[in-house]
């Protein structure tokens, strides 16, 4: 299973998937639904390299579907790989944000995982 941390702030909402291991990663944006789909396979054991005496690698098929609330600025979404980790960020555009006795509340992303 792919880790992520979802991060609801002042500027925006943030997601860190931790991707390490994963050889072509598929991003599919549904700019209309605001989700982000994130989707792959983890490679299992290579017989080529011999016998396996033990292996807790996870392996197969994977997806993970985030889903932005309302107020997101889905035009300015932004994807980055580095170190194994993928990060996607949107600005919140400040529609959704309310404070309440001196604390900022944010409406959650919403996250739906396989």
């Amino acid at each position: 299973m792919v880790k992520a941390d979802v991060v609801s702030g002042i500027k925006g909402y943030f997601i860190n998937l931790e991707v390490a291991g994963i050889n072509d990663l598929k991003i599919e944006f549904k700019k209309d639904a605001r989700e982000v789909w994130v989707s792959d396979e983890y490679v299992g054991p290579n017989p080529d390299f011999g016998h396996y005496i033990l292996f807790e690698r996870t392996h197969g098929h994977f997806w993970r579907r985030f889903q932005f609330p309302l107020g997101s600025l889905m035009d300015h979404l932004e994807f980055r790989f580095h170190d194994d980790v993928l990060h996607i960020s949107a600005p919140s555009g400040g529609r959704k944000n309310f404070c309440l006795g001196g604390h900022n509340f944010f409406f959650p992303l919403k996250l739906i995982s396989s």
